[in-house]
């Protein structure tokens, strides 16, 4: 059996892979604040409701997940780390500890507790086992006003490398996922800000208005294909405009 445990799954992109992977013979496993009406009836689906910018929810996540599976028929286990959030947005000097402490936790602490539980948990399981993190553009290059996101998505990269670098020869791929600019609440939230706090606002109407956007599904689908690519070496960075051309 084939098991994913996928984070932000109640929207989104995390939403769509979920759609789609619902689709083929495996059991999914969703972390989301929210939760997801529709999903959580299924059968083949299991709902954990969780804070990801809170450490004392990240610790059981994936304790959590492994006690929902029969370990004894599992083939492929796969962790998605997909949840994250732009806030909070303004130039540095304006922004509070406790802000971003949360969106360190969430971007880029949440991805690493979990990629190292996963990896611990799964060790003596015979069976393939693969992390893919949803990365960013704005981990590339600074943007005026993303400083704690920038940073967050960064990380996520180095934490891939350094997962490939440490684990690979162990049989854990870990994969860095970008999924360029989606039609998603997150944009909505980003179109909403005061040019004050975020000079490129314009830039990301305008995005919106010009239908450059891409749809959610379209980038599952791409994210899906990494996430069993077997050529792909351990420790890669992939971007959803390679997988375009």
């Amino acid at each position: 059996m084939k098991y994913y445990i996928i984070t932000g799954a109640s929207k989104g992109l995390g939403e769509q892979v979920v759609n789609q992977l619902l689709e083929t013979d495996c059991h999914i496993i969703g972390v989301s604040r929210s939760g997801h009406e529709k999903h959580s009836s299924l059968s083949n689906y299991t709902e954990l409701k969780a804070d990801l910018s809170s450490l004392d929810d990240l610790k059981s996540i994936i304790e959590s997940a492994k006690s929902k599976m029969d370990l004894d028929k599992v083939s492929e286990v796969y962790l998605i780390n997909n949840a994250g959030g732009i806030d909070p947005v303004g130039a540095v000097g304006t922004l509070s500890p406790e802000d971003i402490m949360k969106s360190l936790t969430l971007n880029l602490g949440a991805p690493m507790i979990l990629s190292n539980a996963f990896v611990d948990g799964f060790k003596d399981i015979k069976a393939k086992r693969r992390i893919l993190t949803v990365s960013s553009g704005a981990g590339k290059r600074p943007i005026y006003g993303w400083n704690a996101y920038c940073v967050g998505k960064a990380g996520i990269d180095m934490m891939t490398r350094s997962i490939g670098l440490e684990q690979g020869d162990h049989g854990v791929g870990a994969v860095s996922f970008g999924p360029g600019i989606m039609d998603t609440d997150m944009q909505a939230q980003i179109r909403s800000q005061e040019e004050s706090d975020f000079k490129d606002v314009e830039m990301f109407r305008g995005f919106k208005e010009n239908g450059d956007l891409r749809k959610p599904e379209d980038v599952a689908k791409l994210l899906i294909q990494v996430l069993h690519d077997d050529t792909i070496e351990a420790g890669s960075i992939t971007d959803v405009k390679e997988l375009e051309k």
